[in-house]
């Protein structure tokens, strides 16, 4: 399963239990939660733990 068919499944779950969300929103969410597990990534890379 790719990464964009995922986010199309949560997007198809949330929308079905609340009509105020639009897919923008879930992206955006999704992309900062990426940069935050890249960010401690790249600190553990720094650090020498990987």
């Amino acid at each position: 399963m790719t990464v964009e068919r995922s986010y199309d499944t949560i997007y198809n779950l949330l929308a079905t239990a609340t009509k105020n969300i639009t897919k923008p929103q879930i992206l955006s969410a999704s992309d900062s939660i990426d940069r935050d597990i890249l960010t401690e990534c790249s600190k553990w890379d720094q650090q020498g733990f990987a």
